[in-house]
């Protein structure tokens, strides 16, 4: 119920939306109040309620899955550690959110690259990664695993092609 501005004696009452938005946000803050005052279990529960939002927020700017993780969980972390300093319950969301935001600027001022000049030739041939991805008996070993899955046909018209034979020829 909400008092008119006539007196107390008159009171409006809230749609039943409203009213369970408005007992949402006291739980919230209820929550956070707890969360504060050091309760573990309500640390958890913020922990559980806002990993996904935070993770959601922080994929849409860092586009490498493993980096945004690690700093979801480096979030999560300081939203705990720090928790006791929020003066105002009431404004929790933001405020986790702005810790997920600088973070991400911190990760992004951290890990800046310095633009490469293409006229260097020697720093070109240092980007190149020459460590190969497979060793050739590697390769072999499973290529041989599969070929002993086929059929003698498909067999030999593989070992035609791994030779060097044209797809001409092989036909």
């Amino acid at each position: 119920q909400v008092p008119l501005p006539d007196g107390p004696s008159q009171c409006l009452r809230l749609n039943p939306v409203d009213e369970q938005r408005a007992e949402t946000r006291r739980a919230g803050v209820d929550l956070v109040t707890r969360a504060r005052s050091g309760d573990l279990a309500a640390q958890t529960e913020l922990v559980h309620a806002y990993t996904h939002r935070i993770r959601g927020f922080l994929r849409r700017r860092i586009h490498d899955h493993v980096i945004a993780e690690d700093i979801v969980q480096l979030v999560l972390s300081r939203m705990c550690r720090k928790i006791g300093t929020l003066r105002q319950p009431e404004i929790f969301e933001a405020w986790v959110f702005s810790l997920a935001r600088n973070a991400a600027r911190d990760h992004f001022r951290h890990h800046r690259t310095q633009p490469v000049s293409l006229s260097d030739e020697s720093t070109i041939g240092e980007l190149v990664d020459r460590t190969p991805v497979f060793t050739e008996n590697e390769i072999i070993s499973a290529l041989e695993r599969l070929m002993i899955k086929r059929k003698p046909l498909d067999r030999r018209l593989m070992g035609m092609l791994v030779n060097g034979v044209s797809y001409q020829e092989a036909a």
